[in-house]
């Protein structure tokens, strides 16, 4: 009967999941091509996971999650997805703010 519980209660929580949630990342670096970020990852997490919401009145872009890694490996740096500029239809002399909130704690393994 346990069994069933913790299993319903892990389908429920994959279940109640809701696409295009705002990432919380590790950290992010930009360059002249476009900005790479590091994100959570439990091993299956790809660049098609991820969209963006831009507020260009305010220059904001947020990194959505759109799809939750189910995978189950240790990966406590993450992953390092790159986006070029034009992906996210900047130009040269944009300006913008990462509107994502930044987890800075850190485990060394």
């Amino acid at each position: 009967m346990k069994k069933v519980m913790a299993i319903l209660i892990m389908l429920s929580s994959v279940c109640s999941y809701a696409a295009g949630q705002p990432e919380e990342i590790f950290g992010f670096t930009t360059d002249y091509t476009g900005i790479t970020f590091q994100v959570k990852s439990y091993g299956c997490t790809e660049k098609s996971d991820f969209s963006f919401e831009q507020i260009e009145t305010l220059g904001q872009v947020t990194l959505l999650r759109d799809n939750m890694d189910t995978c189950e490996s240790v990966m406590p740096y993450g992953v390092s997805i790159t986006f070029t500029y034009s992906e996210l239809g900047f130009v040269r002399g944009s300006e913008f703010y990462i509107n994502n909130k930044i987890n800075n704690k850190i485990t060394v393994y």
